[in-house]
């Protein structure tokens, strides 16, 4: 699920770089920070770190990739790409997106700068449609899906109960297109030089008509 923040105060010096394992402990300290604001995430107990590394393994840099955010030589945020409805093929172009930012570097740009950079990279994984899950009072994530593009295509009502008050789900879906690929341009026909015309012959057009000789 997603946890945006506002652009204001955003920082340039961060840097996104695919996750490490030895990232695992500053992710999965992120995303318990999430839940007790009950914005972001359906989990109402902290998880394990030993309990998500089966999870962390089954990532694929190669279709569906994790990532973190640096600020200042610290993971601040993570961001990912998972695969929609179990992974059924026939749904390998479709592709969830999660957002996590630490709560202390909220509200500084971080979460737009994550989905943006996700966006920006699911054409290397053909991803042409991207889904955003939140929760339906989660307002600054429906402000930001919003402004990057996502339309609202699905709200399944009262479904979750987030510490003791009933909420819904908001699905997003952002349509991403293919790369496009470029035409080859045509050849090109050498110019006809004068000698050449010259020691061409005459097309068949050209030539004068003979009749056969008649008895």
């Amino acid at each position: 699920m997603d946890a945006a923040s506002s652009p204001h105060a955003f920082s340039s010096d961060l840097l996104i770089r695919e996750a490490r394992e030895a990232d695992l402990p500053a992710i999965v300290a992120i995303y318990n920070a999430s839940i007790p604001g009950g914005w972001s995430t359906a989990d109402t107990r902290p998880i394990a770190v030993a309990d998500r590394l089966a999870w962390f393994r089954a990532f694929d840099p190669r279709r569906r990739p994790i990532w973190v955010a640096e600020f200042q030589g610290e993971v601040v945020a993570t961001t990912y790409l998972s695969s929609f409805y179990q992974g059924r093929p026939a749904y390998d172009a479709t592709a969830e997106i999660s957002v996590y930012v630490a709560p202390q570097q909220q509200r500084r740009g971080i979460g737009r700068r994550l989905k943006q950079w996700v966006i920006s990279q699911c054409p290397r994984f053909g991803v042409t449609t991207l889904l955003s899950f939140y929760f339906d009072h989660n307002l600054a994530t429906r402000r930001l899906n919003a402004e990057l593009g996502f339309e609202t295509v699905g709200h399944l009502r009262d479904i979750a109960v987030v510490q003791g008050q009933s909420r819904g789900l908001l699905i997003a879906a952002l349509r991403i297109p293919p790369p496009t690929l470029q035409p080859t341009p045509p050849a090109k026909v050498p110019a006809e030089t004068t000698a050449d015309a010259t020691a061409k012959p005459a097309a068949a057009a050209d030539q004068p008509l003979t009749w056969p000789h008649l008895a």
